[in-house]
């Protein structure tokens, strides 16, 4: 896990719907290499976009703009406090605000980025 030495900025953001899932710590085969990976929660939320009318088929594409919020939890009880904590106001559509650095793009093309969740996490002490 990467340990911020100086930090001098952060990006907030709102999330007002989406869906969670946890992910119990592991390894798993990547590239002929076992990786190690922690306990999560992520937060899956989604914008989609339409574009202009095509003058040839005059009708509007869409297109779908999907962020992971990784929350790092030290235990998968931690997580499931997590989850039980964000299902409701996920499901209501109440605002969540998480703080966190810059999204970055995995191998598989999704786009994550680590947050922080005030008061629920040993990470935003």
């Amino acid at each position: 896990m990467a340990l911020i030495i100086q930090k001098q900025f952060s990006l907030n953001y709102e999330v007002i719907g989406g869906f969670y899932r946890i992910t119990k710590a592991g390894t798993m085969l990547t590239h002929g290499q076992n990786v190690s990976y922690g306990n999560s929660v992520r937060v899956v939320t989604t914008n989609i976009i339409e574009g202009d009318i095509d003058p040839e088929t005059n009708a509007p594409s869409t297109r779908q703009e999907i962020l992971n919020l990784k929350i790092l939890c030290q235990t998968p009880q931690e997580a499931g406090q997590i989850a039980n904590t964000l299902n409701p106001l996920l499901a209501k559509g109440e605002p969540i605000y998480f703080s966190g650095g810059l999204p970055s793009r995995k191998q598989d093309g999704s786009i994550e980025v680590v947050v922080e969740m005030p008061k629920l996490t040993k990470a935003s002490k």
